[in-house]
């Protein structure tokens, strides 16, 4: 064993608890122990991070676990090029290595949680791996996504109206229920704040009002086309209290005039937006330490709800409203953030320009002219390439050039932001490019819908509409025609967020108001009349 040459990674954390943060640097010393001299080769290092599932079946009497991987990250680097038929001089060189983890990559995790190698479950694991010809030494990193965007996400839930009947399948009215967060982002240890409305058109009483965050997983194999899908119940809060809130019912005679007067819908929209943006129904629910990230992969999601049941004494007893949440690690609570421009289709890998540090037994190794200095190369795998289990770093070269066209076009831009993790970060990166600068100036109504339709996560679709809108028709006009196909193509959870960031920014709203109106529901003209309503004052004067 000592006369063998052996190969260790040495990681330098920042952090005390051992865990890298994405957006960060990973540093730390590959070992080379070279007890005699060996024939020389390169010493590699390569960081890649995956999702793996695993699925058990049993038919019959036969069982069987399927597995996939995907995916997420692979940065490769050369640490040091000793000439390939020199021998290495014995001794122990130490090769420093820093390298960038992009910001949006999400959090180590698996489940089951009890589980390093689940059966039925899956995994997000990271791995630095160290080699040289054979000789292969590897380390995993636990890996915590970065902090949120100081960005708040606000969500404002269309009223949910819910008919109730007697056991005797009489109609007895309807239960209408609001609800907004006021920011859908939380950090893990933090609390969502959750505002309430509610308005009761029935005969029966509202019994108890009962809030849950549900923590859903689902992973698939693709191969086999096996999904399989859990969900556990992180926080309940039972017969949440809200004194202001009606809970009781109305007379026979006054449920019977409301639903023949189709114009008290209006009227009641308007009350639960008034309650919802006075916070006078509020309620702290709490998101557990040990929550995982909100995520979704390509073979694994993790999705966060926040659940509201009214409960009644009638036979649809669960008035039922939810909102999605996005949970995910604390934002920093100073300054400083881990904001790095990155392109996040293509890992950096930041290496360190240095000579090999022989010591104890060492004989200097012959200094390497400046041109042929040591250069990092990096090669980076599709975020859709599937990675056999492998036994050498050799496996992980591609055999084909990375699928990132320099082709400007809608088809090219919507498969790179398939692949990026914040279709966000990826389009601010491109702005900085000048071929994709006059392809937004240039693109269509329907381009600019269909990049909204696509972006990730969902939630950021009202930050992208924005962002893009200032290069529409060459950054001198955005109309109501582009706000209605941008309205058109948002997930009908953030439809009002959007539509309020680019109403102000329409150059026709005065003419072409009602363009934008005809696109929103009832609720949804609620939420935005003061935007338009501004809007308009606005565009009068000018």
């Amino acid at each position: 064993m000592g006369n063998k040459a052996s190969i260790e990674i040495q990681v330098h954390w920042d952090e005390t608890d051992g865990v890298v943060t994405a957006g960060k640097d990973v540093e730390g010393m590959v070992l080379l122990n070279i007890p005699r001299p060996i024939y020389g080769g390169k010493v590699r290092l390569i960081l890649y991070g995956k999702e793996k599932t695993s699925i058990h079946t049993r038919i019959g009497g036969t069982s069987e676990t399927f597995r996939s991987e995907r995916s997420l990250i692979t940065v490769y680097q050369t640490l040091k090029d000793f000439p390939l038929y020199t021998k290495i001089p014995k001794g122990c060189y130490r090769l420093p290595f820093k390298v960038l983890l992009p910001a949006t990559i999400p959090s180590s995790q698996r489940y089951p949680a009890s589980s390093k190698k689940p059966s039925n479950g899956f995994r997000i694991q990271y791995k630095l791996l160290a080699s040289l010809g054979k000789i292969e030494q590897s380390t995993y990193l636990c890996v915590r996504s970065a902090p949120l965007s100081c960005e708040p996400l606000p969500c404002m839930i269309q009223p949910t109206s819910i008919p109730i009947s007697t056991l005797k399948l009489f109609k007895e009215g309807e239960v209408t229920v609001g609800a907004s967060v006021t920011d859908i982002a939380v950090g893990r240890g933090e609390n969502i704040e959750l505002r309430l409305a509610c308005r009761n058109e029935s005969k029966i009483d509202i019994r108890r009002v009962e809030i849950k965050l549900v923590e859903t997983v689902k992973w698939t194999v693709e191969a086999q086309g096996m999904t399989r899908e859990s969900s556990q119940t992180l926080v309940r809060l039972r017969d949440v209290e809200l004194p202001t809130l009606s809970k009781y019912r109305k007379d026979r005679s006054e449920v019977r005039r409301l639903a023949k007067d189709s114009s008290q819908r209006e009227v009641m929209y308007q009350a639960i937006y008034d309650d919802l943006v006075s916070g006078c129904h509020k309620v702290n629910v709490f998101v557990p330490e040990d929550s995982r990230d909100s995520y979704d992969g390509q073979v694994v999601i993790v999705a966060h709800t926040l659940e509201v049941k009214l409960q009644t004494r009638g036979i649809s007893s669960n008035a039922l409203t939810s909102i999605p949440i996005r949970v995910g690690t604390p934002r920093h609570n100073s300054a400083e953030q881990a904001s790095v421009p990155f392109e996040p289709n293509i890992p950096i890998a930041t290496g360190i320009p240095s000579n090999e540090i022989p010591v104890a037994q060492a004989t200097q190794v012959n200094p390497v002219d400046e041109e042929d200095d040591d250069v990092q190369s990096v090669i980076v795998l599709s975020s859709d390439a599937v990675l056999p289990a492998h036994s050498s770093l050799e496996d992980l070269v591609p055999l084909e050039p990375p699928p990132f066209s320099a082709d400007v076009s809608l088809p090219t831009l919507l498969q790179r932001m398939r692949a990026a993790m914040s279709s966000y970060s990826f389009l601010s990166s491109l702005l900085l490019e000048t071929p994709w600068v006059r392809f937004f100036c240039a693109m269509s109504a329907s381009d600019y819908a269909s990049i909204i339709r696509h972006t990730f996560p969902v939630a950021d679709q009202p930050r992208v509409a924005a962002l893009l809108a200032e290069y529409v028709n060459g950054g001198d006009e955005l109309t109501c025609a582009w706000a209605a196909a941008a309205v058109q193509a948002t997930n009908p959870h953030y439809k009002s967020a959007t539509l309020q960031r680019l109403v102000p920014l329409c150059t026709d709203i005065k003419q072409n108001h009602n363009m934008l109106r005809q696109e929103l529901s009832a609720w949804e003209q609620t939420v935005t009349e003061k935007d338009f309503r501004l809007a308009l004052e606005r565009a009068r004067f000018q």
